[in-house]
């Protein structure tokens, strides 16, 4: 499975609009000749489309030099246009390779995937040439027809039955080979000029219109306490979706990113109880509490092997003796590996795949608790109160521990002063930043 980031802007642009002459932007040196293909491509999704709702598509595609299937995660990397990642797997299989489906096991779980549209696009791609003939970028001038249901992979080379057509249309697709953010600036710039108009969907999302669920709000749409929560929740549910397929692929801050994300979900759920109902949530809790300290070891020793060596890095050459940094590597990376394991097997835990569809579930409908129809401004700011009291508790137990108790009592302090911290992230929502 091949894997590489994908940096592209698109621009939906009426049936005889001309391309603009892109030569003169800063950085290009010539514009390649356009060459054409024909692209048919079937996605594949849950029957509530949970895939294209979190702007992730699965699809399989013929034509082109890329022929096979290829899944596209939204990426958490920041910058312009639309960021994501896509994995590809060369293969002719009439279903989704496992590997790929793996990727999407925390959006899927137990679902089952089938096609749900078809596109037949005929492509005319120009390259944007740097000085020393490398690609910048190229643009895709695409004309776009869509096929409801589409069909297995097999069938997608089948000729279009003109009665089973939903929609056509016409866009410009811009994506970055070796160029950077302000090559991809200067060429929207040009392509609105031209009469473009900047497209966030994606082809699948366009396609499927209004079929696709709108994903859940993350910000209050009222002033209620179980709003604000629900809103809160939405965004690190989110974020732990989001960073699944990066710890399945070992990557450390994709690891980092799923622990805090359990850890912010686990405390508002704590620290906000009478608004949710507790015989639920409690259960949520205790297994979100579990995946923590799971993501957890393995996440320590990447910090572990890093830390020792940038402070064995920082030593005199002289005073360090024989193999060690290999052998402080070797240890850390074989407890991460071993800790990996675990994180894998966790992931694809039944018990936790159904808690985070719980979860999901909650993002739109919050199970209400005795407090949940309760003005956020009355709830939220004395229930966080109460944790920062905690926070009060803990630095007098620390202040009074003997020589003992002191590195227990400071572990104490630093997960209550988290607590209090995430707590005040939800109350944000209320009393304002300061």
């Amino acid at each position: 499975m091949a894997a590489h980031p994908e940096v592209e802007t698109a621009f939906e642009v009426p049936a005889a609009a001309a391309l603009p002459d892109l030569s003169g932007l800063p950085g290009v040196a010539r514009v390649d000749g356009s060459t054409s293909v024909r692209l048919v491509a079937t996605y594949w999704d849950t029957p509530a489309l949970d895939l294209t709702r979190a702007g992730v598509s699965l699809r399989h595609r013929t034509g082109g030099d890329d022929a096979g299937w290829h899944l596209k995660l939204p990426s958490r990397a920041g910058g312009a246009g639309r960021r994501r990642t896509e994995h590809r797997v060369r293969a002719e299989a009439t279903t989704p390779p496992a590997e790929l489906l793996a990727l999407v096991r925390a959006r899927v779980r137990d679902q089952d995937v089938g096609p749900v549209v078809t596109l037949e696009t005929d492509r005319s791609t120009a390259r944007l040439l740097g000085a020393d003939g490398g690609v910048l970028a190229e643009v895709a001038d695409d004309v776009v027809v869509t096929h409801r249901g589409g069909g297995a992979a097999d069938d997608e080379a089948r000729p279009a039955d003109d009665g089973d057509v939903a929609r056509t249309w016409r866009e410009w697709e811009v994506e970055l080979v070796t160029g950077d953010d302000d090559l991809l600036t200067a060429v929207g710039e040009a392509v609105v000029g031209a009469g473009g108009t900047p497209r966030g969907a994606s082809k699948v999302q366009r396609a499927l219109g209004d079929r696709v669920p709108v994903a859940a709000a993350t910000t209050p749409a009222d002033g209620t306490a179980a709003e604000v929560l629900r809103a809160y929740l939405a965004r690190h549910v989110e974020r732990l979706l989001v960073a699944d397929a990066g710890v399945r692929e070992g990557d450390d801050d994709a690891v980092h990113d799923a622990r805090v994300a359990t850890r912010r979900v686990r405390t508002a759920l704590r620290v906000l109880r009478p608004v949710v109902d507790s015989a639920v949530s409690e259960p949520v809790r205790a297994r979100l509490q579990h995946a923590g300290r799971v993501l957890g070891a393995a996440r320590d020793a990447a910090v572990e092997r890093d830390a020792f060596a940038a402070r064995l890095a920082a030593e005199p050459v002289e005073l360090v003796l024989g193999p060690v940094a290999r052998r402080l590597a070797d240890d850390r990376e074989a407890a991460r590996a071993a800790a990996m394991a675990d994180v894998v097997t966790l992931l694809d835990d039944p018990a936790y795949l159904a808690v985070l569809g719980t979860l999901d579930a909650w993002t739109t409908a919050l199970p209400r608790g005795p407090r949940a129809d309760e003005p956020a401004s009355t709830v939220v700011p004395r229930r966080v109160r109460k944790a920062w009291r905690r926070v009060d508790v803990r630095a007098r137990a620390l202040a009074d521990a003997g020589d003992g108790q002191r590195d227990d009592a400071l572990h104490d302090l630093r997960r209550a002063a988290r607590r209090a911290r995430y707590a005040s992230e939800v109350a944000r929502e209320v009393v304002g930043r300061p």
